[in-house]
């Protein structure tokens, strides 16, 4: 597996085991969570769902952590930011132009360790459930919207497909980079404009490539009437909720009261 987002993975676990839908709404209300944690009880209590929920996943760690590899350039650059343009509060390091105060440096640290949380949570969400639950789950979520004429499938179809579909479009990247590293291309040395030139053959074969595989995924859903107005889709399996359901929502809103009493 060479990329987390988008994959899953399979195992017969507690968290494998939930209702898609309820893993949806509790991950929705656990990023809500994390946005507005702003004291170390708060963070302590997200940081002790999120591991708690990774070790009953049962996935391995190493493959939750590689959803925060492939967003470290935006996670430092936001370090970067915080650090050297947030100018209130006193000064900590104040030597020619590298000015850093308390309150930039702890905005940066509650940033970055927002993203890192929020990445990690989606991906044991994407990792823990079949990509047709989660379609299922957020046509669910959206089910509200089609009292107003909105395509609620068709959104959460486009979705689920956009994820799916990162690993795969990843993969033929890493395919055509040892190709062309074959033929002689280096993108590894010289100045950054020339390892940027470098990817320029790429471009042309990933367009290639992605339209190849919109064209064989659009004929294997049409040959499945996806798109006939006239056809009503269906469940195949009409899951209801049950007690390892409603034990996870028993235990999340007891964990989100003693920690975030604020919010409820």
């Amino acid at each position: 597996m060479s990329i987390s987002i988008g994959q899953y993975y399979p195992k017969d676990s507690f968290i494998h085991k939930l209702d898609s839908r309820v893993k949806l709404i509790l991950t929705i209300c656990f990023v809500v969570m994390i946005l507005n944690a702003d004291s170390i009880v708060n963070y302590g209590t997200v940081l002790f769902i999120l591991f708690s929920v990774i070790l009953l996943s049962r996935v391995p760690f190493k493959i939750v952590m590689k959803s925060v590899k492939k967003i470290m350039i935006i996670i430092l650059f936001t370090i970067f930011v915080n650090l050297f343009f947030i100018k209130d509060g006193n000064y900590i390091v104040n030597f020619y132009f590298i000015n850093i105060t308390d309150e930039g440096a702890i905005i940066s640290l509650k940033t970055a360790l927002n993203l890192i949380m929020l990445f990690i949570s989606s991906s044991v969400l994407i990792l823990t459930t079949r990509p047709v639950e989660l379609t299922n789950a957020i046509e669910y979520i959206l089910s509200p919207l089609k009292l107003i004429k909105v395509p609620v499938g068709d959104i959460a179809m486009m979705i689920t497909i956009a994820i799916r579909f990162i690993p795969t479009l990843y993969d033929e990247l890493e395919k055509i980079k040892k190709a062309q590293t074959a033929r002689g291309i280096d993108f590894s040395k010289g100045s950054l404009i020339k390892r940027i030139k470098a990817y320029v053959p790429i471009v042309i074969p990933m367009f290639t490539a992605s339209f190849r595989y919109a064209d064989g995924l659009a004929l294997a859903m049409e040959a499945r009437c996806y798109g006939n107005n006239n056809v009503k889709r269906t469940i195949m399996k009409q899951r209801k909720l049950n007690k390892n359901d409603i034990l996870a929502i028993f235990v999340f809103l007891i964990i989100l009261i003693l920690g975030f009493g604020g919010l409820v």
